[in-house]
């Protein structure tokens, strides 16, 4: 079995807007070459989460 690179690792999360999902993606956002974060806000009000 290959070592995991979780630099190459793609990450979908949801309930990731608010709230413990948001501190999940927050934390995760630095360590995963993708991440793909779900919730119920429209993307105009959450479009700085992850910057």
């Amino acid at each position: 079995m290959k070592p995991h690179n979780p630099e190459e690792t793609a990450v979908v999360l949801t309930g990731a807007t608010s709230g413990i999902g948001e501190a999940a993606a927050r934390l995760l956002a630095p360590r995963t070459s993708c991440l793909y974060v779900h919730g119920p806000e429209r993307p105009t009000e959450i479009g700085g989460l992850l910057e």
